[in-house]
């Protein structure tokens, strides 16, 4: 443009020339400008695009979240490490919430389940020291909870395990175990028996010879299995254990 105009204003070109220029630099320049509008709006439609594809991105982001966590809620996670015992529900059946699926031993945490005589009941606390017998060992336990009701003159009782309980446990086994009521050294004890409410517990038959001799006696402390003697009977002495009422308070019963 600038060399066109220079020629025609040193008469060297055609004023005809000189406007073809400048109609060319017109077009040119109006092209330009639709070129720059184009390319802006090519651009903003570009970054439109990319913007909702990324808002679709983040869209099935949600989807995939939700779906795993349906798929966490499926998940039944128990609140300790064992074994399932039991399965209470049936497979695709439908349960109501808070409504038990299955049952989970935990191996490390073994409880037992003691029937302890209605007349010790009173004796036993939470905490009541046990001996629990197991592969003719006796571990450490206590009674962890006691039941209030009373049936068939029976109270359960549970005890667990100390901290050093035995290994290879399972569910349903059958231990003995004794509640420690109280603990004693160096006293006279024999097998509890009929004997002990046959004469009110105040006396007993000794044996000597072939006679069973009525004398009395103090009695200690009782528990499920044997009775403390205080007096009247030595250590090494025979007495009968079995039901005296038959022999009516006699002094001398002969044996046979």
């Amino acid at each position: 443009m600038e060399r066109a105009r220079t020629l025609y204003e040193e008469r060297l070109g055609s004023q005809m020339d000189y406007e073809k220029a400048k109609d060319e630099v017109e077009v040119v320049t109006v092209e330009l400008r639709n070129a720059r509008e184009k390319a802006r709006l090519e651009k903003e439609t570009l970054d439109f695009d990319i913007r909702n594809r990324e808002l679709l991105v983040a869209r099935q982001q949600l989807v995939i979240n939700d779906l795993e966590r349906q798929v966490t809620e499926l998940s039944v996670l128990s609140p300790v490490d064992g074994l399932v015992s039991r399965i209470e529900v049936k497979d695709k059946g439908t349960v109501q919430p808070n409504q038990p699926l299955l049952d989970v031993v935990d191996l490390s945490q073994f409880e037992v389940e003691i029937a302890i005589p209605e007349e010790y009941a009173d004796e036993c606390v939470v905490g009541t020291k046990a001996a629990i017998e197991y592969n003719g060992r006796d571990y450490e336990g206590a009674l962890r909870s006691l039941s209030p009701e009373v049936e068939a003159s029976q109270v359960k009782g549970i005890v667990s395990f100390g901290p050093n309980g035995p290994s290879g446990l399972k569910e349903n086994q059958r231990v003995n175990t004794r509640l420690i009521l109280d603990a004693r050294q160096n006293v006279l004890k024999v097998d509890r028996g009929p004997f002990l409410e046959s004469l009110g517990g105040r006396q007993v038959y000794v044996v000597e010879g072939g006679l069973a001799v009525l004398r009395p006696v103090r009695i200690g402390t009782i528990s499920v299995s044997e009775i403390e003697i205080l007096s009247g009977v030595e250590e090494g002495e025979e007495i009968v254990l079995t039901d005296l009422t038959r022999f009516e308070g006699a002094q001398r019963i002969l044996l046979r």
